[in-house]
């Protein structure tokens, strides 16, 4: 082998080195480059996998198809909500008023209509339905609003529109009942506060019949004014009651005065009977003698009367005899 070929060869050799390495960072960088295409596949899998469940839903949870058809359920035909209602109230009488900031002009309330009020807070933070209002004034481009009680309050209720605190909601309907209504409410066996939800929040939301609350309010505020009837008819009649007892007191008293007086009265008169007795026996013995003398009087009389008779009658005899005895010698004659 000439001179010239071991220079090809070397130059070939050393020429090819460059190569070789080139060579294998390529192969390095095609396998780096693979693992990521496989890394990256396998994450757009999965992320296929999660966009499908996301739309579809999974077991863990529902998917946007369902959760856009539960909104579309819950928000169809709803009514009007107007939140953030900065309230002043004023209680004056059985109807008490409050004049309410809404957060816009735009509001759409109109005169003489009627809104369900509550408190914007939660139950487990105090929040409570304060109760049936009607529209007073809502002028037009104003925020202001001013609503006053359809019905007249009562004590209870008005203590609770008293003690309201934060902001109103208000709404154009009463809110409908779910099965997952009270799933936030407070639970006394966690925080020991008395259970805001229902009893039948309790149950299998299968098992809990759901509640129209615009019918029950309505009905408990009938029989809430029904109690209110009897309970100022039994106050009308306690006080009835008491104003005759305290006649009937007074009569007690009056005749007990007169019983005392009447006592001394008969103790009078059993004094002056005693006397009267007295001077009644010594009355019949004065009446007994006297009788007596008359009795003595009237047989001394008839005796008298007797001897009378018997002298008239012997002085008769004897004036009899006496004319015959004239009578005749004045015939002899």
């Amino acid at each position: 082998m000439s001179i010239w070929n071991k220079v090809l060869i070397g130059l070939i050799i050393v020429a090819m080195l460059p190569g070789y390495y080139l060579a294998s960072r390529t192969l390095k960088t095609y396998s780096y480059w693979g693992e990521l295409v496989n890394k990256g596949e396998k994450r757009i899998a999965a992320t296929e996998k999660e966009k499908q469940e996301l739309i579809a839903g999974s077991p863990a949870g529902p998917g946007i198809r369902q959760l856009k058809a539960d909104l579309e359920r819950i928000t169809f035909n709803r009514p009007r909500m107007w939140k953030d209602c900065a309230a002043t109230v004023s209680l004056r009488g059985q109807s008490p008023s409050a004049k309410l900031t809404l957060d816009a002009d735009t509001h759409g309330l109109t005169e003489k209509q009627a809104v369900y009020a509550f408190t914007q807070a939660d139950a487990n933070e105090g929040g409570a339905y304060l109760g049936v209002f009607k529209v007073t004034k809502a002028a037009k481009g104003s925020k202001d609003v001013t609503v006053e009680t359809a019905y007249p309050l009562s004590d209870a209720a008005m203590k609770r529109l008293k003690e309201a605190k934060g902001p109103w909601v208000l709404y154009e309907q009463l809110p409908q009942d779910t099965q997952d209504a009270f799933a936030k409410t407070a639970n006394k066996e966690e925080n020991g506060v008395e259970e805001a939800a229902p009893a039948e929040a309790a149950k299998p939301k299968e098992d809990r019949p759901l509640n129209d609350y615009a019918f029950l309010f309505d009905w408990y505020r009938t029989q809430d004014a029904a109690y209110v009837d009897r309970i100022e008819s039994g106050v009308r009649d306690k006080e009835l009651l008491e104003s005759t007892l305290a006649d009937v007191k007074k009569h007690v008293e009056f005749y007990g005065s007169e019983i005392g007086s009447l006592k001394k009265t008969a103790q009078v008169v059993s004094e002056e009977d005693g006397v009267i007795s007295g001077h009644l026996t010594q009355l019949r013995k004065t009446y007994e003698g006297v009788r007596k003398t008359i009795s003595d009087f009237l047989t001394e009389n008839k005796a008298m009367a007797g001897a009378i008779a018997k002298m008239q009658l012997e002085a008769a005899r004897r004036v009899n005899e006496r004319t015959a005895s004239v009578m005749a010698a004045t015939e002899k004659e």
